[in-house]
């Protein structure tokens, strides 16, 4: 449902983006990237019936993972377990 309304990650990265005018070409290629990651997780729902797993699985960092140097939480670190 977020994806329909715009107001997930993605689009909401290439919002701010937009409104960044000095990230110039880096802005542009991030941006591009974002579409593509939409593309992708359309393509991915569409064929598994539920979302991307790097989105479905997400979590907020903790201050320890933080402490660890992982930013984006134990979905994300190289631990299998973690």
């Amino acid at each position: 449902m977020r994806v329909q309304n715009c107001l997930d990650r993605f689009h909401l990265l290439q919002d701010v983006i937009d409104r960044l005018p000095q990230l110039g070409a880096r802005g542009s290629y991030l941006k591009q990237a974002m579409q593509d990651k939409l593309i992708e997780r359309n393509q991915y729902i569409n064929t598994h019936g539920q979302d991307l797993p790097e989105v479905r699985n997400w979590t907020w960092a903790t201050p320890d993972d933080l402490a660890a140097g992982c930013p984006c939480g134990p979905a994300h670190s190289d631990d299998p377990n973690g």
